[in-house]
């Protein structure tokens, strides 16, 4: 469960040709990820991960915003494909002590910088990680009420009061961000995936430079908006 998954996804026919191209590549994808650390997505798990444009973006985004003395401490949960930008470009791994919670085991690979995450459990981690985290980045597995409310309780036990949150995930989660989430303001930034036509949106409980912010009376429409 990784980056977005979607309860009601269903596919049209006219996609089943691109949806057979896919587990082509992927069947390619494992074969190398079995040698290294290049893990790419698995619909075997429902994830579907961002652009790595918007990866990219995130992750330079929260370098260049939590700069200050010694290392920020940052924690992506369930956002695999970003935590991946910022291993692989050399600049944001020396600059940040980044960690992923994430569901799919074959994060692995990295070593202490991966733990096990499975929303169920949110507390599930040792006391070592609690309040422990600069800024969390963060997208709830599953569009769902349920899914939202466990996060939450994992959130609260990893920040500390002055945590920068970023949460991505579609729009129809507003009402329980605005609940759930002190301070969250819509973010003018959308992350994109490149097979879903989900509005999805991103949150931060800052002022964000880099992310900008949508006009006042957005965040207040966005519960009546619906995902397909």
């Amino acid at each position: 469960m990784a980056d977005s998954d979607d309860d009601d996804l269903s596919l049209r026919p006219d996609t089943l040709a691109v949806l057979q191209q896919f587990l082509k590549e992927q069947s390619a994808q494992q074969e190398t990820e079995q040698q290294g650390t290049d893990i790419g997505e698995d619909w075997n798990l429902s994830q579907f991960w961002y652009e790595p444009s918007t990866s990219q973006h995130v992750a330079e985004t929260i370098a260049k915003e939590i700069e200050g003395e010694g290392k920020k401490r940052v924690l992506f949960l369930s956002t695999p494909s970003i935590f991946k930008a910022v291993h692989q470009d050399e600049a944001l791994s020396k600059q940040l002590d980044y960690h992923l919670f994430e569901y799919d085991k074959r994060f692995g690979v990295f070593g202490d910088r991966f733990r096990f995450y499975d929303y169920r459990d949110p507390v599930g981690f040792p006391a070592s990680y609690k309040q422990s985290f600069d800024y969390i980045c963060f997208d709830p597995p599953f569009l769902s009420q349920e899914c939202i409310e466990k996060v939450a309780l994992s959130i609260e036990a990893l920040s500390h009061a002055s945590t920068r949150l970023l949460i991505l995930t579609g729009r129809i989660q507003w009402p329980h961000i605005n609940r759930l989430f002190a301070n969250m303001r819509v973010c003018k930034f959308k992350p994109e995936h490149p097979r879903l036509q989900n509005d999805f949106f991103c949150c931060s409980n800052y002022d964000s430079e880099q992310l900008g912010r949508e006009e006042e009376g957005v965040s207040n429409t966005a519960s009546t908006s619906s995902s397909s």
